[in-house]
């Protein structure tokens, strides 16, 4: 019922060292009672050790969960797909977004802080964020289409 063929006996001793630890200087018990305090504490010090290793076990990553939800990485000699991007290409899927996303992306890419462009266009911070985050989704979109690729599932054109 244990894992391995150690874990019985070192279970035993450390009942035994908690029995001598527990009646060292207290009262003396009985053969039977000694024996019934011994067979409880065996009891409870395998429960508990089960319980230790339930919490270990699942704390151990499951390698099979970590190849279903990671995509494979690309050969190092393949070009990363910011390299494969014109700037025709780019040009034609600015055109995709809306006149916010774009002037509130564009002040991004020029280097400015959110809360700089929102002062700027007087509008919230968190609306410039969204802003942001919209139009390079829909950016990335409209470039996998160019380049004739599929986006991962779950990440399609706002």
């Amino acid at each position: 019922m244990t894992y391995g063929r150690t874990d019985p006996e070192d279970l035993v001793q450390d009942v035994l060292a908690k029995y001598v630890v527990a009646f060292q200087e207290g009262p003396q018990l009985n053969e039977q009672s000694s024996m019934a305090w011994l067979a409880t504490a065996l009891k409870n010090a395998f429960i508990s050790d089960l319980r230790k290793q339930g919490v270990h076990i699942k704390a151990e990553p499951d390698p099979t969960l970590l190849e279903a939800v990671v995509q494979p990485r690309p050969e190092a000699s393949d070009q990363p797909f910011s390299a494969t991007i014109s700037d025709q290409d780019l040009e034609l899927a600015m055109q995709t977004l809306s006149p916010k996303q774009r002037e509130v992306f564009e002040a991004s890419a020029r280097g400015l802080r959110y809360a700089e462009i929102a002062r700027q266009l007087g509008i919230r911070e968190g609306a410039v964020a969204k802003r942001v985050f919209d139009a390079r989704k829909r950016l990335r979109a409209k470039l996998m289409e160019i380049k004739g690729l599929k986006l991962p599932q779950g990440n399609g054109e706002v």
